[in-house]
């Protein structure tokens, strides 16, 4: 099973629900098992993330926090341009073929009218440097500030782009870091907790873009390389540090200048300008 069929796939559950088009994580484990037992050689778990990654960078689905975890819901229709390509997101369009087989996603040539005017570089002069949103992040929304008890503690740390969980006897203060809160000695269950100027953050294990920000952040403090940009080739390279909102952007940005629509992680027609202002927020 290729990434654009389980892609489909889940699509068409979200597309077909009766509850407001969304799959909760509940749910997504039923397909999950189903989809494996069917294919035990071809589809693993991580394919399937994959395949979410892809409708979320997509603009198809986004998340959702509810009372039982994260859930994934469709996106509202829209029509986005370039002047030289449109895509359209979750409307049915029989005058078209579709990208990926199954789901409601087109590119198509030249500019249709009512279309909203994409320019990634506008989007991202708009957004707010790392630091700063960890820092606001941190200062308005509500968490868990004193300190965790704990009977086991792991602190993630850093020697290339994947984090490596090791054990530690106790919060190191000063310095910024993500731990692991074990409450039992020889359990498998833990909390997140991200230690930021001297306080401490309860993070939930589905609040993924949270985590991901204090990933981004702890990979930037220990100068980790998160991308790399050929000038002559107007190409950038993620190596996993390109945070959800950015990867949305300059997919789009790919799909409307070469028309392909495909699970990547390099990026073409990426000017300097557009490289520019991805460097202002990682720095």
């Amino acid at each position: 099973m290729t990434i654009d069929f389980i892609a489909g796939i889940i699509y068409q559950f979200i597309l077909n629900d009766n509850s407001g088009h969304t799959l909760s994580h509940r749910r997504l484990k039923l397909i999950e098992n189903q989809l494996l037992r069917l294919s035990p050689n071809g589809v693993t778990v991580n394919l399937i993330y994959r395949c979410i990654d892809l409708l979320i960078c997509l603009g198809l689905i986004d998340r959702k926090i509810d009372k039982y975890g994260v859930a994934y819901v469709l996106t509202s229709p829209c029509m986005i341009s370039n002047g030289i390509r449109t895509i359209i997101i979750n409307s049915f369009c029989d005058r078209y073929q579709r990208a990926i087989k199954n789901v409601n996603y087109y590119v198509v040539e030249g500019c249709l009218e009512d279309a909203n005017r994409f320019s990634v570089e506008k989007l991202l002069k708009a957004m707010l440097p790392v630091n700063k949103i960890i820092k606001n992040r941190f200062a308005y929304k509500s968490f868990d500030r004193s300190k965790p008890l704990f009977k086991r503690l792991e602190r993630c740390v850093f020697n290339d782009i994947k984090p490596v969980w090791v054990k530690c006897g106790d919060f190191e203060l000063d310095v910024s870091g993500l731990y692991k809160d074990y409450q039992m000695k020889n359990s498998c269950y833990f909390s997140y907790y991200f230690l930021y100027n001297n306080l401490f953050y309860k993070v939930e294990k589905y609040d993924k873009n949270t985590l991901e920000l204090i990933f981004l952040y702890l990979k930037l403090k220990n100068n980790i390389e998160l991308f790399r940009y050929n000038p002559e080739c107007e190409i950038l390279y993620d190596l996993g540090g390109l945070m959800e909102p950015i990867r949305k952007l300059v997919f789009t940005n790919h799909i409307l200048t070469t028309s392909e629509v495909r699970s990547t992680k390099s990026y073409n027609n990426i000017n300097d300008d557009i490289f520019n202002q991805i460097k202002r927020i990682y720095s």
